[in-house]
Order: C-alpha cells, then structure tokens, then sequence
C-alpha cells in the first residue's frame, strides 16, 4: 500500500474474504504514488504496462494474454512460442496438505509436496520417506 494507495471503494468489492475486507478497510488511507516519480526511467509503455497489472481488482487487471501485446513487449511477443493456460487453476493439493481446504497447512506437509513435484521431474531421486530416512541415518 505504500506505493499502490489503499484500495477504492469499487476495488474492494471484489473482496471475497470478511477477514481480507475488514483488514483492507481499516487500513489508514494511503495516496498512490505516480510510478512515473517512482521509476523516473522508465518509459512510458513500460508504466502503463505495470499500471495495468498493478490494478488491485482482478477484473480490471490484465491477463498475461493481454500484456503480452503491450507495446513494451512488443520486441519479445512471439504467439507461436506463448503457450496458453488450459483453464483455471487446481488447488487440490491444500486439501493433501491439511485434510479440508483453506486450512493452514503444515510445512513438513508442504515440504514433502514441493519434493515429490521435483521428484518429476528427477525421477532417480529418492522417495520422501526414504530419503528422510536417510537423513535421519546421517544424523545419528
């Protein structure tokens, strides 16, 4: 909030969260600062692209679609080689994690996530278990 301003009235009704809402409303009232005096350097196509994902409500946000054309990409924006998300996001795994849905979860649980994930990708890796095992064995 220090550099975006606290949210609007309008951005806030897409809060979903009492919790998140109560937090964001009393919040003290911060001005945005321009990022033009913030990045002075910067070019106007680069500001305009980081006012455009900066915005607090997701539907007056760009997607990625939508800033991969911007002007400040232009150099770099290839739709041949822009591989497009199949839908929205699965967040499953925070039920593996804690047993029910936006339950805090449990670091070890989430470590263990995180290894096997890169296990796909290395698959000669040990298994979690056993690889914990071994680290216990090297501990005594």
């Amino acid at each position: 909030c220090n550099v975006l301003g606290t949210p609007s009235a309008p951005d806030l009704e897409s809060v979903t969260s009492p919790k998140a809402l109560q937090f964001l409303q009393n919040m003290r009232a911060r001005e945005r600062i321009k990022f033009t005096n913030q990045y002075p350097n910067a070019t106007p196509q680069a500001i305009e692209l980081l006012e455009s994902l900066l915005c607090f409500a997701p539907d007056r946000r760009l997607t990625v679609e939508q800033a991969l054309q911007s002007s400040f990409l232009e150099s770099l924006h290839d739709p041949s080689d822009e591989p497009a998300g199949e839908g929205p996001l699965d967040f499953e795994w925070e039920k593996q994690v804690s047993g029910e849905a936006h339950h805090p979860q449990t670091k070890l649980k989430l470590k263990e996530l995180m290894y096997e994930e890169c296990r796909i990708y290395h698959p000669a890796t040990l298994p979690w278990g056993a690889a914990m095992q071994a680290v216990q064995a090297r501990a005594q």
